[in-house]
């Protein structure tokens, strides 16, 4: 189990981002919880709670990876899979051409771009 809130920066948004962390602090198991800035975005996320693993990988160009559930990709699972789709980004591959597999939420910050992708179902 795992989670997070992505919220845009502004001042407006501080008092909806606390609500939010409230709100989950009180229906979690005392997660712990990490938060990361990516572009105009801040990343709060809440550490597997099984597993004890984190679901991130950030590299020192400012570019993110975050997935919660189980990832799958290039027989790769889990902070392998975020820097094999990271190294595939950058070989100018398009996300929407990459195979994923598992039950997931994936969010990907790549040289200033956002995108967030899901399973199918």
């Amino acid at each position: 189990m795992s989670g997070f809130i992505l919220t845009q920066n502004s001042p407006t948004n501080q008092q909806v981002l606390a609500d939010a962390k409230n709100a989950f602090k009180k229906k979690s198991y005392h997660l712990k919880e990490q938060q990361v800035d990516i572009g105009t975005y801040t990343l709060t996320y809440y550490e597997d709670l099984f597993h004890h693993k984190r679901n991130i990988y950030q590299d020192e160009c400012g570019d993110v990876f975050f997935y919660a559930g189980f990832l799958g990709y290039n027989s790769k699972q889990g902070k392998e899979a975020l820097l094999a789709i990271k190294e595939d980004l950058d070989k100018k591959m398009p996300l929407q051409n990459m195979e994923f597999h598992g039950n997931f939420l994936l969010i990907a910050y790549h040289k200033g771009s956002l995108k967030i992708v899901r399973d199918l179902f």
